[in-house]
C-alpha cells in the first residue's frame, strides 16, 4: 500500500535526524517529542509530563552515552538501565519499548 510505504519512509528520515542531533550533541526538544509522539511513547502522559520526560531525556543522553561510535552490549545496557530509571521517577510506569526505540538513534 503506497500510504503505508510513504509513512514507512518518512519515519527513517524521523530517525536519521534524530541519530545526526544525537552526534552532534544538540537536541531539539521540541524534535525530539514529536519523534516520540511518532512511535507512540507518550500515550496516557500529559503535556506537562511529555515535557519533562523529553527534558529529562536531553539532560542525561549526553551524560549517560559515548557518541565516538557504536556503543558496546555493556553501554546499551548502562544507557537502557538510567533512561529507564530517570523516566520512571518523573511517571511511573513501564517505559520498556519507549527506551528501546530511544536507543535505536544512538547506533552510528
Amino acid at each position: 500500500n503506497y500510504k503505508e510505504v510513504c509513512k514507512t519512509q518518512r519515519s527513517f528520515d524521523h530517525d536519521v535526524h534524530m541519530q545526526n542531533m544525537l552526534a552532534a550533541e544538540s537536541l531539539d526538544p521540541k524534535y525530539v517529542e514529536d519523534w516520540m509522539r511518532g512511535y507512540g511513547l507518550f500515550q496516557g502522559i500529559n503535556a506537562d509530563d511529555r515535557r519533562e520526560i523529553v527534558k529529562v531525556y536531553k539532560d542525561n543522553i549526553f551524560a549517560i552515552s559515548n557518541f565516538s561510535g557504536s556503543p558496546t552490549d555493556h553501554d546499551v545496557g548502562k544507557i537502557f538501565s538510567a533512561l529507564l530509571k530517570a523516566f520512571y521517577e518523573v511517571v511511573p510506569r513501564k517505559w520498556n519499548s519507549a527506551v528501546s526505540k530511544l536507543l535505536w538513534c544512538i547506533v552510528l
